[in-house]
Order: structure tokens, then C-alpha cells, then sequence
């Protein structure tokens, strides 16, 4: 399970422009408007970008401005992600990068990484503020060894506040809890409300497995490893396809889309991983992070 390593080791969703409306059907017809009388406002079409990752680093093609960015990703390794860290003007790709190294190990956030907005996988969307960006990802996603990061430096200009696509539900952080409205389908969004924690959201499909018991095993599956059995209540589960998705790392306020599949009357789990700005243990163990739902 690459993703549950810590910050890259390892919304909403719908927007809609309103058009406004004239109740004077005889200003219509002097003016030379349409029946309606209506006018569409024009939607703020989201930026894109490409990133190419490879053994030289990774590099950022396309010029992203402020509010929705549409991403695709060449060369991501299994179990990673591409993450999108603002820092504060100033701060260089090495000092970002040996930050982040302590991060990825549980240790606090550096004060100068102001907010973050990560992509499991092609084609998924973020939010992005105007700023100062380094671009990043993690090489080595065996969990053997010291991690291979590497990042590049991205500026983030003023946009027109694009919105973020249309999905199949949303899943919403706070600390530290989980609302979940989603239906059976692959693009879902994930909004971050906390005002001081990172939060990311892994999915985990249980299957038929009576609800009930598993909100009373999940503990102490989460807290299992490869040297410890799961619960004996689980030893149905298929823990080859457990993970079914989850969303990249986001800091406060902040979204994006991601993939997962649910569904419908599958039992699923819902888990963070990321530690508190001061470090620690992961939300999932040391708060108690994670809920229990079913799709219908």
C-alpha cells in the first residue's frame, strides 16, 4: 500500500456560472435580446499542465494560473504522486526538498511550506492559489532506503478563478473526521476544511463485509503491518484489490479530484495518513481519522 507512506512517500465539486435573468419582456424585445432575456455568464475555463517525470528529475510544461489546473502526468511511479508545494518566495528547490525529506518520515512541517495540492494520477484536477510552487515527486516508492526526491520550481499567476470539474461524489476532511457523499463511479472530489491540518483520503473497498463489523475491526487493521495478521473477523476480505483510490495531500482550505471505484452495495473505509503540522503519527492512528460507509 504505497500511498499510506506520509506526504508523497505514500472539490467541491460542480461548478456552475449562473446566467441572470430580465423579468422585462419589454425591454427584451426593444433591446433585440433572445426569448430568455438571459445571459450566460462565461465559465473560467481550468489551465493545464503537463509533467514529465523521469531518472533526470521532473520537469513542468504549460503556464497554470490561480483556481482550477488540469494536470497530466508522464513517468509517475506506482504508489507515488506529484505534488504542487507552495512555499514562500524565496525558498529554493533544495531547501524545499530537504524539508520535505522530514516530512515524509513523520517530522513537522518546515514553515516555510505554506500549502500543497497533489495528483495520484493522470488526468485529475487541482485548486491552486497564486504563488511561489515547487513541484515534486518521489522516485523510490519501494520503502526501502532513503527516498529519491526530486522538484522543480513553478510559478502560479492570477487567474480567473476557474472551477473544478464535475465528479461522482465528494469526500470532505475536517480534524479530524470525514463526511462522505459519493455514489457508485471513478472521479470523485476531496475538499480539505480544515483551517490548520494537511489531510489526503485513501479508500479502502471491503467488499461485502457486514459495516458493523468492520467499524469494529478497522482499528486494528490500520494499525497491522506486514509482520502482524489482520483481524480474524477480515480473513474474507481480498487484500490484493483493498485499496480502490484516494487523493493526493492537501493543505488547509484546500481540493482537487481523484480516482477511486465504488460500487454499489460495496462496503468501503476511508483513512488519512498525514501527520499534524508538529509531526507524529499518522491522523488515522493518533486521531482516530477514518470512517466506515456503503454505497447504495
Amino acid at each position: 500500500m504505497g500511498r499510506l507512506k506520509v506526504f508523497g512517500v505514500a472539490l467541491l465539486a460542480a461548478s456552475l456560472i449562473a446566467g441572470c435573468s430580465d423579468d422585462d419582456s419589454s425591454s427584451d424585445s426593444s433591446s433585440g435580446t433572445d426569448d430568455s432575456g438571459s445571459e450566460q455568464a462565461a465559465e473560467a475555463a481550468p489551465t493545464t499542465v503537463k509533467i514529465v517525470i523521469d531518472d533526470s528529475g521532473i520537469t513542468v510544461e504549460g503556464t497554470p494560473k490561480s483556481g482550477a489546473v488540469e494536470v497530466t502526468v508522464e513517468g509517475l511511479a506506482e504508489g507515488s504522486e506529484v505534488d504542487f508545494t507552495r512555499v514562500e518566495e524565496g525558498t529554493t528547490v533544495e531547501e524545499t526538498l530537504d524539508g520535505l525529506g522530514t516530512v515524509t518520515e513523520g517530522g513537522a512541517f518546515p514553515d516555510f511550506l505554506l500549502d500543497n495540492a497533489g495528483v495520484n494520477a493522470s488526468g485529475e484536477a487541482v485548486m491552486l492559489d497564486e504563488g511561489s510552487y515547487v513541484v515534486w515527486t518521489d522516485l523510490n516508492t519501494t520503502g526501502e532506503g532513503e527516498g529519491q526526491l526530486v522538484g522543480t520550481e513553478l510559478e502560479v499567476a492570477a487567474g480567473d478563478g476557474a472551477e473544478l470539474p464535475e465528479t461522482d461524489g465528494e469526500f470532505i476532511s475536517t480534524d479530524y473526521a470525514f463526511t462522505v457523499d459519493a455514489q457508485a463511479g471513478d472521479q470523485f472530489t476531496f475538499e480539505n476544511q480544515s483551517t490548520e491540518q494537511f489531510h489526503h483520503v485513501i479508500v479502502f473497498n471491503f467488499g461485502d463485509l457486514d459495516p458493523a463489523v468492520l467499524e469494529e475491526n478497522l482499528p486494528a487493521f490500520l494499525a497491522s503491518d506486514e509482520s502482524t495478521p489482520p483481524p480474524e473477523a477480515l480473513a474474507g476480505v481480498d487484500f490484493e484489490s483493498l485499496e480502490a483510490g484516494g487523493s493526493g495531500v492537501f493543505g488547509p482550505g484546500g481540493s482537487g479530484t481523484f480516482k477511486a471505484t465504488l460500487e454499489s452495495g460495496n462496503t468501503y473505509a476511508v483513512a488519512c495518513f498525514i501527520q499534524d503540522r508538529e509531526g507524529g503519527a499518522p491522523h488515522a492512528m493518533q486521531h482516530d481519522m477514518y470512517d466506515v460507509f456503503t454505497v447504495s
